[in-house]
């Protein structure tokens, strides 16, 4: 019994011993295969466009989420709207009052100077 359990574990550390010398091979592999143009060339065109734009990320969205971002827009245009128009009336009411500060601006300075 006690020989079974020695060699099942010379088995591990050996299988241990296989898969680190796999993985070195591989890595070893893989950094030769990066440096050939001509594969990433291929492995690039692929897989696409390494920086993909936010264009092709919202066509590739479902048509509800499609619908939302869209309902979404509208909606930010609207308040859009309304934010301009509020800031047109303050444009407005900072304009009517200007006149009454610059007769208070120009008693400061008189004092000042």
């Amino acid at each position: 019994m006690a020989d079974q359990t020695k060699k099942s574990e010379t088995d591990v550390s050996t299988n241990e011993d296989v898969e680190v010398d796999d993985d070195k091979e591989v890595a070893k592999e893989v950094a030769e295969m990066m440096h050939d143009p001509e594969l990433l060339a291929a492995i690039q065109h692929q897989i696409g466009p390494v920086n993909p734009t936010p264009q092709m990320f919202y066509k590739m969205l479902p048509s509800p989420f499609k619908r939302r971002a869209h309902a979404l827009k509208k909606h930010q245009l609207e308040a859009t709207k309304i934010e301009a128009d509020f800031y047109r009336e303050v444009h407005a009411l900072e304009c009517k009052y200007a006149s009454r500060y610059e007769t208070l601006t120009s008693k400061r300075s008189e004092i000042v100077s």
